[in-house]
């Protein structure tokens, strides 16, 4: 029996065992597929020619080998690289428990296909990254299914806890946490028509019969530099009124949102990285985190006021750098800049009150 849900797949399938591949080798195509296109004609979708042979395993389940969407031959998990199809490698933790929840999707016929995505497309993942599935599942078994969730999820692996994204407005991700390994999964589950409103990168990591077609992710949206200019001097300002009236959580808590919102983002956009908040923003090992770091503060009214300032004057430094075409209110950005000034050196010491 084997551990490994793509070389089981071959295996009941009759295509090669992704085992005996050469880790800097190709995989082979099996002769049970016929795709048509090439790579370079399909850069973001699995080809429509593509035409599984009918096989089913001793429990009477089509189980086809896995493929990536984004190439032109059938790919497998390959236990050496740890590579999944075109994607990048997963570390062993999560190798694992695809290698568990990989078959147990495979087993319930209402499954159509599971897509991976995250940072296993993007790039970047390691030990300490979540896993992002989509389970598509028939149209027809939609409805229904969706009583059933967190018992799909319970097949999956060692659930120790799941709840469901509705904090995030996603009431059909499942955000769980299994054991044995220790990891963090999402697991989305959506009707098979839908399979085109997914508009971030993502590869299709098996499919019952044809692979559904992918959209090719949203371009990112420019950082809107203008946006962040025309909103500093009223936040700088809210700072100094919550600072000065006592009110240090709020002004903590409005501290973080202008890093996570505006520097964060503005340093990823100066050395070229994509802005996605704090997330990740170390990797830059851009010069300007040393500032950011002088942003971050406890508990205490002079610490805040100093890095309320920092925050500010590092703003208005990233949107010098940025070039022209931003309009600056200055007269604002100085009034607001003395305002903060002002509350550092007379503002309410919390602790009397």
């Amino acid at each position: 029996m084997h551990n490994n849900p793509v070389a089981q797949s071959s295996h009941l399938t009759g295509a090669t065992d992704v085992r005996q591949v050469p880790s800097n080798g190709p995989i082979p195509v099996p002769e049970s597929l016929e795709l048509r296109a090439t790579d370079s004609e399909l850069p973001h979708r699995v080809s429509s020619e593509f035409r599984p042979r009918d096989d089913r395993g001793p429990d009477g389940i089509s189980c086809p080998p896995v493929v990536s969407r984004r190439a032109s031959i059938v790919r497998g998990i390959d236990p050496v690289t740890g590579y999944i199809g075109a994607m990048h490698p997963l570390p062993d933790a999560h190798k694992s428990f695809l290698d568990q929840a990989l078959p147990a999707l495979q087993a319930d016929l209402r499954v159509h296909a599971v897509v991976i995505a995250g940072s296993a497309v993007t790039g970047g993942m390691d030990e300490w990254s979540d896993l992002d599935l989509v389970v598509l599942v028939e149209d027809v078994a939609e409805v229904a299914l969706a009583q059933e969730h967190f018992e799909i999820a319970a097949r999956l692996g060692t659930l120790l806890q799941a709840f469901r994204g509705d904090h995030v407005g996603e009431p059909r991700l499942l955000i769980c946490l299994y054991d044995a390994p220790l990891l963090h999964v999402d697991v989305k589950f959506m009707a098979n028509k839908d399979a085109s409103t997914l508009r971030y990168p993502a590869e299709v990591l098996w499919a019952r019969a044809a692979p559904p077609e992918l959209p090719a992710p949203a371009p990112a949206k420019a950082f809107d530099l203008q946006w962040c200019a025309d909103r500093l001097p009223g936040w700088a300002h809210y700072l100094g009124i919550k600072i000065g009236r006592g009110e240090w959580f709020e002004a903590l808590n409005s501290l973080d949102f202008v890093r996570t919102r505006v520097l964060a983002p503005l340093i990823a956009r100066e050395v070229g990285a994509t802005p996605r908040g704090v997330r990740r923003l170390e990797e830059t090992r851009s010069p300007r985190l040393e500032w950011l770091a002088r942003t971050v503060c406890t508990y205490d009214r002079t610490e805040i006021a100093t890095a309320s300032k920092e925050a500010m004057l590092l703003a208005w430094s990233l949107l010098d750098a940025a070039g022209p075409g931003v309009n600056r209110n200055r007269p604002a950005e100085e009034r607001a800049l003395g305002f903060l000034n002002e509350v550092a050196e007379r503002g309410i010491d919390r602790n009397t009150l």
